[in-house]
């Protein structure tokens, strides 16, 4: 593997994002683990060795994300691969998920993947190369169907044309070398 590469893994500090984070540590990827939790972060890149540095932000805060993502650019000179792992989920049944609550998975599922996958793919287009990722976890069948149906628009045309459409034209826009997975 290019011990050269930079990525950023959103939702790294626990669960399948920290195993994705130590998958390219494990393979000299430089490797940017995002969590909101300061503390849990610094852990996780402890544990994950030299190769994984703390990447605090709430993606919520979507105004922080340009400033955010320009000064880890500066820092690492670049961003490779962005993998897209960050969601939240509502353990309700979904005849029980208020809008408000649902707006919330929405703002984090949908809104910062988008402000995330735009102003890195803008770092990806100055050095005409990238690669970013979306992962999804949900079952669609899943009678908690708040994170499902925020999950899939993320990823899934038939659920959410308009914005997977839109990130998908956005992206394919800035540069061929820009590889969406």
């Amino acid at each position: 593997m290019n011990k050269n590469l930079i990525a950023l893994v959103t939702g790294a500090n626990a669960g399948l994002g920290f195993a994705t984070a130590k998958k390219f540590c494990d393979n000299g990827i430089t490797t940017y683990v995002n969590g909101r939790n300061k503390e849990k972060t610094l852990q996780a890149c402890e544990e994950l060795g030299p190769n994984a540095k703390p990447f605090i932000l709430d993606l919520n805060n979507l105004d922080e994300i340009p400033e955010a993502v320009a000064k880890l650019a500066e820092e690492a000179g670049k961003i490779d691969i962005l993998v897209n792992n960050a969601g939240i989920n509502m353990k309700k049944e979904f005849l029980e998920v208020t809008n408000d609550e649902f707006q919330n998975i929405l703002h984090t599922n949908v809104l910062a993947l988008f402000a995330v996958s735009r102003e890195v793919a803008k770092v990806m287009k100055k050095n005409n190369y990238g690669s970013i990722i979306r992962r999804i976890s949900a079952k669609p069948l899943d009678r908690r169907m708040a994170l499902t149906i925020s999950k899939f628009s993320r990823s899934r045309r038939e659920c959410m044309p308009s914005m997977s459409s839109c990130i998908e034209y956005l992206l394919v826009l800035l540069s061929e070398a820009i590889v969406i997975s």
